[in-house]
């Protein structure tokens, strides 16, 4: 291939050294389009995956950056075999803010709630300056926005490997003690044996997560306090979830509703005629829009001849989504108010761990 492209490059060159050949066969226009398409191409075929990984890498060097502290106090506390500072240890990898693997869980939830406003709303947000009330229209980056939720994403599952692995040295090490231990911090212990043993369906959720028995997508929308386990309104949320998670690995078009797409293209303000001259021409900027977060030509074109006949079923409608979005809300807010206070109480006893590890046990 690249034999090929230097051979081109160098009869493109000498052509080019013609002035009359190249007047004749307007052979600058051709190879400008040409470079073009080739630069495009290649943008989607190598630059996207590059980005991808790098901001991935990004996210996951930020999460290591106490790694080495705490691997060296875990392997003192791990020779020494004192089973309450390897719960201590346990805890913090649950609880901690920074390193914890319930507020890793909480930083993706909220992110992908805000991909449900962009799934109602469309890629735009409204906001209000501090002197006056006349909201500004802000166009949400679509480069920006996956970048966010590929971090979130990553750091998520770091905090769940780690977790796992602390909590398979606290069952090998600490087993000896852990009855009298694990009495003084039942909101770590209740999470180191094979069944959960608290009452929290909360915490039967974390449970089920952490020991690898449900994904993170099954975990945020089978709880019970949301919906029956496997009920239709639950399987079209985590269907949802996972368009979105598809669309930011570069796998697929943002999943957006009805709504906004028809909105953009502005499909309720043309006359038949004009449906099908956007149909032929895709020639606007909505339809750039579009572009930017993922959808090819025939996915424009599908949904105009889906919009054009009434046979929108496959997309997210406006009544369904939105309370399913209330749903996910109300269900992040119920997690946070169990959570929050039991993630402030243990980090709390636990944030010494990194900082002073230095100075002793």
């Amino acid at each position: 291939m690249y034999r090929k492209a230097v051979s081109l490059g160098l009869l493109f060159g000498c052509l080019l050294a013609t002035p009359a050949f190249a007047q004749q066969s307007n052979l600058p226009k051709i190879v400008k389009a040409a470079t073009e398409s080739a630069v495009q191409k290649n943008a989607t075929t190598l630059i996207q995956p590059k980005m991808l990984r790098s901001w991935r890498t990004q996210a996951l060097a930020e999460a290591k950056q106490g790694e080495l502290l705490f691997r060296k106090l875990f392997t003192r506390v791990n020779q020494a075999s004192k089973a309450h500072q390897l719960l201590n240890m346990a805890s913090f990898r649950m609880y901690n803010p920074e390193y914890g693997l319930i507020p890793a869980m909480d930083q993706f939830w909220e992110e992908l709630l805000g991909d449900l406003s962009i799934v109602y709303g469309g890629p735009v947000k409204f906001v209000e300056t501090s002197h006056t009330h006349i909201s500004h229209e802000i166009k949400i980056s679509p480069t920006a926005h996956q970048k966010r939720l590929l971090q979130k994403e990553a750091r998520l599952q770091y905090a769940l490997k780690r977790w796992k692995e602390i909590n398979a040295s606290v069952q090998k090490t600490a087993s000896a003690e852990e009855g009298s231990a694990s009495l003084q911090q039942p909101a770590i212990s209740q999470f180191l044996h094979k069944d959960y043993t608290g009452e929290s369906a909360f915490g039967k959720a974390l449970f089920l997560y952490a020991s690898g028995k449900r994904d993170i997508i099954q975990t945020f929308t089978f709880m019970p306090e949301l919906f029956p386990a496997r009920t239709q309104g639950a399987e079209e949320m985590a269907s949802l979830y996972r368009e979105i998670l598809a669309w930011a690995h570069g796998k697929g078009k943002f999943p957006f509703a009805v709504e906004p797409v028809a909105q953009m293209l502005g499909l309720d303000k043309y006359a038949e005629d004009g449906h099908g001259a956007l149909y032929k021409n895709l020639d606007s900027s909505a339809c750039h829009t579009l572009r930017a977060w993922g959808w090819t030509d025939a996915d424009i074109r599908q949904f105009i001849k889906s919009y054009r006949e009434h046979a929108t079923q496959q997309y997210v409608s406006r009544v369904s989504l939105w309370n399913k979005r209330m749903a996910q809300r109300k269900a992040k807010d119920n997690w946070n108010a169990f959570w929050r206070p039991i993630v402030k109480k243990e980090s709390a006893a636990t944030n010494y761990l990194l900082p002073n590890q230095e100075k002793g046990l």
